[in-house]
């Protein structure tokens, strides 16, 4: 069992390490698309996310996200590494 263990812990943690390190990325992208006409380059979809709310306001909703994560990586990284 401690396989399956380990299995689950090491999911656990790749899902968390990767919506934390994504999650900024694609609040930026998602900023950009939404205002497309305000917005002419990233980097300033950049700036003006930081202004609102400094570094923090990059990782709003990363909450949810690993709510999802978490569990739904651990799942696969077990199966894959049971079968």
């Amino acid at each position: 069992m401690a396989g399956a263990n380990g299995a689950v812990t090491a999911g656990a943690i790749a899902g968390f390490v990767e919506a934390v390190a994504v999650h900024p990325l694609d609040m930026i992208k998602t900023r950009h698309q939404l205002n497309a006409g305000v917005n002419e380059t990233i980097a300033q979809s950049v700036r003006s996310l930081l202004r609102e709310g400094g570094a923090r306001r990059l990782y709003r909703g990363l909450v949810p996200e690993l709510i999802g994560m978490t569990p739904t990586r651990s799942a696969m990284v077990c199966r894959c590494m049971l079968v």
